[in-house]
């Protein structure tokens, strides 16, 4: 009889809605079931002793019954199962068990899936648990409130990615990692404080709609601004004022120091985005992170003439946007630095009425040249800026010119009619 159901058996079989696996199986491959979308009940009998990497990966199903025989299960064995209800069942030697419909690796200390379609709207990770591994929590729709105790260090990546109804969840003290994503489209999420001995802060947030207030690591060395992409409803961030890496200025704004003893070396990570009104930049940021600004509820905001770069996205989606002005009639970018793309309107305030773009200036090593997205450039744009060279800077002044022609370098005999 069958033994082995091999890797990648039935992968992708679309149609498949039930499969009878019989006594005699020990094993079942990687992939082996990956993406059958309409498989809801399958039996897993006594006597599989190994469940392979992805082998149940975006099937339909609905349960998990644990055999007594179980002794190995892959990685992401049941990554995307977002119709799963009910995990049941213990293998003999204790490793694997069903705990609160919620499959847990006993030895390994670690919650690998939590049943997303269980309608319990509260969750409490068990005290064996060392590791919540990545997407464990993903899209349990249910899940208002989750705790967690000490005997936790590791939240993977990804791990309550799309948990919309979650609320509050409480991050023990000990964790020293959190993977990126892992609170992706928490859509109710309203507060998080983060734990202290996190250095690294990647991703974490982005789509979480409801999100007001964050407190930031004590040791935090890292803090990605794509961690808020889309977070509108951001009012405080918090941070040690011990933090030597980070800190929150008087109007609530999230920056990097600069510690390289350079002037304009700080960086404006985050901007609280229900703050309106006006927003000065100091004279010692140097550049603007990509997303600082997104959806940014602020009406007017002033530059220093120092500034020395735009990130990507930096200024996408602030509906109330009405006013930009620079300290000083030169903007001093430094060699091969970038204004980035996404950003259109702000520089369309900046240089006053022209063509709607969104474009890419970068600039290259020895400042003479600067390359064009010309893909979404248009001919007729009026370009507000010309530039000269000067103490090894490029320095751009504003005007108004009309390019002669697009080209993927623009050079100084290209401009004409600059005032």
């Amino acid at each position: 009889g069958v033994e082995t159901i091999g890797d990648g058996a039935f992968r992708s079989c679309a149609m498949l809605e039930k499969i009878n696996i019989p006594l005699g199986v020990t094993e079942i491959g990687d992939s082996a079931f990956w993406g059958c979308k309409r498989l809801r009940n399958i039996n897993i009998p006594q006597g599989v002793v190994s469940i392979g990497s992805s082998a149940f990966s975006r099937c339909g199903i609905e349960k998990i019954d644990i055999p007594l025989s179980l002794t190995s299960i892959g990685t992401n064995a049941f990554l995307h199962c977002s119709s799963l209800a009910a995990v049941t069942g213990e293998s003999a030697d204790g490793r694997y068990i069903g705990s609160g419909n919620a499959l847990i690796d006993t030895v390994g200390g670690k919650l690998l899936k939590y049943a997303p379609m269980h309608r319990a709207e509260e969750f409490d990770i068990p005290e064996s648990v060392v590791t919540v591994e990545g997407y464990a929590f993903e899209s349990a729709q249910y899940l208002k409130k989750i705790s967690m105790t000490d005997s936790v260090t590791k939240i993977g990546e990804s791990a309550f990615e799309n948990c919309t109804a979650l609320e509050a969840i409480t991050l023990p003290q000990k964790i020293t990692d959190i993977d990126s994503y892992a609170f992706r489209g928490c859509a109710a999420l309203k507060s998080v404080e983060l734990p202290p001995n996190l250095e690294n802060v990647s991703s974490l947030f982005p789509g979480c709609a409801s999100l007001e207030s964050v407190t930031l690591p004590d040791l935090a060395e890292s803090i990605s601004s794509d961690s808020f992409i889309g977070c509108k409803s951001l009012k405080n961030l918090k941070i040690s004022a011990d933090n030597k890496y980070y800190r929150v200025d008087s109007d609530g704004v999230l920056i990097a120091n600069g510690l390289d003893g350079t002037e304009n070396a700080d960086l404006i990570v985050r901007y609280p985005s229900v703050r309106g009104g006006s927003y000065t930049v100091a004279d010692s940021v140097g550049r603007i992170d990509d997303y600082a600004f997104d959806g940014a509820h602020l009406s007017s905001i002033s530059v220093p003439e120092s500034l020395g770069g735009i990130g990507n996205y930096a200024f996408d989606g602030c509906p109330y946007l009405e006013s930009v002005t620079v300290r000083g009639d030169l903007l001093s970018f430094k060699k091969n630095c970038m204004i980035g793309y996404g950003n259109t309107p702000f520089f369309r305030l900046l240089f006053g009425n022209m063509t709607d773009i969104d474009y890419s200036l970068i600039y290259a090593d020895d400042g003479t040249e600067i390359s064009v997205n010309t893909a979404a450039y248009p001919s007729d744009a009026r370009v507000a800026l010309v530039y000269t060279l000067r103490d090894g800077k490029i320095n751009i002044k504003f005007g108004s010119c009309k390019l002669k022609t697009v080209w993927s370098f623009i050079e100084k005999e290209t401009w004409e009619n600059c005032k």
